[in-house]
């Protein structure tokens, strides 16, 4: 692959982790109490969509021997979502989809727990837990990677507006 291809494979990667950065940072953390479940669902549907939308398989392939390994962890994240959100391609994803800390409880069997107060201060931790874990494996992967030049990603004719 030229060296203009793999320049410009970095920095659409790089763009597209700074955007799940932003909106994960715009979602802000879990709330407590019955919102929880729609917080739930829109975190997920957040990663599920930049799991599609990025193709992570593909980058991985063309981006693996400029990655270091502490930078790896942001693909692991596609098994880690596969496991917490068992849904197909276009499936809407919904709370009996997604198993936070339990992998035999769904979101749905928790909310009809009875005692709501501890649910939902678990389901809260967690979300919060995993939200963390993802933007730090964003931030190790932009500490750990050089942007592309711009002369380079010209030549290359990268032509995404966040061209830093």
């Amino acid at each position: 692959m030229s060296i203009f291809q793999n320049a410009a494979n970095r920095a659409e990667f790089l763009d597209a982790i700074a955007e799940l950065q932003e909106t994960l940072i715009k979602i802000d953390e879990a709330p407590y109490g019955d919102d929880v479940y729609r917080y739930a669902i829109c975190f997920f549907t957040v990663l599920k969509n930049f799991e599609k939308k990025y193709n992570m398989d593909k980058i991985f392939f063309t981006e693996t021997d400029r990655l270091s390994t502490k930078s790896l962890g942001i693909f692991l994240f596609k098994r880690w979502l596969q496991e917490h959100v068992r849904v197909k391609n276009n499936e809407k994803i919904t709370l009996g989809k997604i198993y936070l800390s339990n992998p035999a409880i769904s979101m749905q069997d928790l909310a009809q727990n009875k005692n709501k107060s501890l649910t939902w201060l678990n389901m809260k931790n967690d979300l919060d837990k995993m939200r963390n874990l993802v933007l730090s494996h964003i931030a190790s992967v932009q500490d750990d990677l050089k942007r592309p030049s711009n002369i380079i990603l010209k030549f290359a004719g990268y032509k995404n507006q966040n061209i830093k």
